[in-house]
């Protein structure tokens, strides 16, 4: 089925790399996909570890500072395309996950075994406290920390929880009620209806939040697909790439 992503339509001849959720699967069980405490393996940001705004790497993973064989894909996802990590949860919960994978990544260290890491800017609220003592708890903690969902505000035992940042969605111009509709993609056109959405809330009324970068989601690699393009061909290039790197990670050929 073509539609429309927060990030546009795939391209004719490029690559994808995909994980869909299975449909034995509730939408609603993919918390499990989730990271809480969202992990950052840098000091201050993605590109001390070579990841680029809106780049891809792929990165060896590490066990006790040492390597493993096992090779992740890293990927920010586009403040552009998604302004909150929630619009991009919620459009994968529905349509799972496809990212365009440059032709120069290294398919070869790609297997099996590899994750995908999601990356988004607004991943970690460094002052929760004003979001916790106006919790609507529109969601649970994903990994469920006692603390996160129960935190004691008075002795000061809280933290940033993923769970927040359904609580921390665009801005409220004017007091009111917090929760409101989030419709998807918000890239569409004026007129274009909404393809999917979720019920996400503002920011208590005049906090600024504060923001960190972090990753905040993982998936499996369930395979690459190539889009086809019976113009100018280019799909047999992308497929040439990946069949000569030896990665045993399959892909189809896709008419859209």
């Amino acid at each position: 089925m073509k539609y429309r992503r927060g990030c546009g339509w795939r391209k004719k001849g490029a690559a994808y790399v995909v994980n869909y959720p299975e449909p034995e699967i509730d939408p609603l069980d993919l918390d499990y996909m989730l990271l809480c405490p969202p992990w950052r393996p840098w000091v201050t940001s993605p590109t001390e570890i070579g990841i680029a705004p809106q780049g891809m790497r792929v990165i060896e993973r590490q066990v006790d500072g040492k390597g493993t064989g096992i090779w992740d894909l890293y990927d920010w996802i586009s403040e552009s395309d998604y302004p909150h990590f929630p619009d991009f949860f919620e459009e994968a919960r529905v349509y799972g996950t496809s990212r365009l994978i440059p032709s120069t990544t290294p398919f070869k260290l790609l297997s099996e075994e590899s994750r995908h890491l999601f990356i988004h800017a607004k991943a970690i609220i460094l002052e929760p406290l004003p979001f916790l003592e106006d919790r609507l708890h529109l969601k649970i903690c994903p990994t469920k920390i006692e603390f996160h969902d129960k935190p004691d505000l008075q002795n000061g035992v809280y933290d940033h929880c993923t769970a927040l940042l359904w609580e921390a969605v665009d801005v409220m111009k004017k007091e009111g009620e917090r929760d409101h509709p989030v419709a998807l993609p918000r890239t569409r056109p004026e007129g274009e209806a909404p393809t999917c959405g979720y019920k996400g809330a503002f920011p208590p009324f005049k906090t600024k939040v504060k923001w960190e970068s972090a990753i905040l989601m993982w998936s499996t690699i369930q395979r690459f697909e190539v889009v086809k393009d019976d113009i100018d061909q280019k799909h047999l290039k992308a497929i040439d790439i990946i069949e000569k790197s030896g990665t045993n990670i399959s892909y189809i050929l896709v008419d859209d």
